[in-house]
């Protein structure tokens, strides 16, 4: 059997600037305090188990918001994860003189940034992007009143903006394709809008480079089935051939390989290529 790896995938610079200040954390941790994730890091179980065999405690969502995981925590360091948090975590961390360690990945700080200095100007901001995800849910609790997250076109036509000046901004890991439908959809109801490209370089090379190298007879996406990048993938390899989304050899069925004889394999910026490698290893060496 032949496996062909695209050449875009795995771990962006965010993920791995990440993970090296949760190990840096750990290594400096002298006086052993209990260490915290204040969510996943990165949306990868495979990740999240080799940190609990270092003791590192990851607080899982359970549909809580962030303010809500830090409610019964007074002692310790706080990892705020690469998706990063609204203004309302900080402001609790601070007050409860708990140490952090801000994880987030630069690309959001950025739109973050950009956001903040259009709402500086009365502009109304337009964010596309995800439902209860820890991204949206930082970057909306900067403004909840003056910041409208879109997930899809029933929000658009129930979105009543009186503003005219209006920024147009989106979560870092949205598909390409759908965005840009979203966003044409958006600029026909508020033609005088702005809009910033929120999209992270990396997801949309991950993005092109699938969709430039897929062949074969199945796509196996590498990633985990909460991590919004690895969907993504998954939604845009199925437009071409049979595609599945997987985390461990053990999710492989043997009927998906019944007269398979390539198979494009990729992988999200939250999947580690040590994992990648060993299902790699594991298809070429089949039977």
């Amino acid at each position: 059997m032949k496996v062909i790896k695209v050449s875009k995938q795995g771990f962006c610079n965010g993920v791995k600037r990440a993970l090296d200040l949760v190990y840096k954390t750990i290594e400096e941790n002298k006086n052993n305090k209990p260490i915290y994730i204040l969510g996943e890091l990165m949306n990868n179980e495979f990740v999240s188990n080799k940190l609990d065999e270092l003791g590192v405690i990851t607080i899982k969502s359970y549909g809580m918001k962030r303010v809500e995981m830090l409610e019964n925590i007074d002692d310790g360091i706080i990892i705020l994860t690469a998706h990063g948090v609204s203004p309302e975590v900080i402001k609790i961390l601070e007050e409860k003189n708990l140490k952090y360690v801000d994880t987030t990945c630069p690309f959001i700080i950025k739109t973050k940034d950009i956001i903040n200095s259009y709402l500086t100007n009365d502009y109304d901001v337009v964010y596309l992007g995800k439902d209860n995800h820890p991204e949206s849910e930082g970057v909306i609790g900067i403004n909840p009143k003056k910041i409208h997250l879109i997930t899809s076109y029933d929000d658009i036509d129930k979105l009543n903006i009186s503003n005219d000046k209006i920024l147009i901004t989106t979560q870092t890991t949205l598909r390409r394709d759908h965005l840009n439908i979203m966003l044409e959809y958006l600029m026909y109801k508020y033609p005088n809008s702005v809009f910033k490209d929120g999209v992270c370089n990396s997801a949309i090379l991950r993005q092109e480079a699938l969709i430039n190298e897929i062949t074969g007879d199945l796509c196996l996406v590498v990633g985990d089935t909460i991590s919004s990048n690895a969907n993504e993938l998954a939604k845009i390899g199925s437009r071409y051939i049979p595609t599945y989304l997987i985390n461990s050899i053990d999710d492989i069925k043997k009927e998906w390989l019944i007269g398979v004889k390539v198979i494009t394999l990729t992988s999200a910026a939250s999947t580690p290529d040590e994992l990648t490698n060993s299902i790699y290893e594991y298809l070429i060496n089949l039977d």
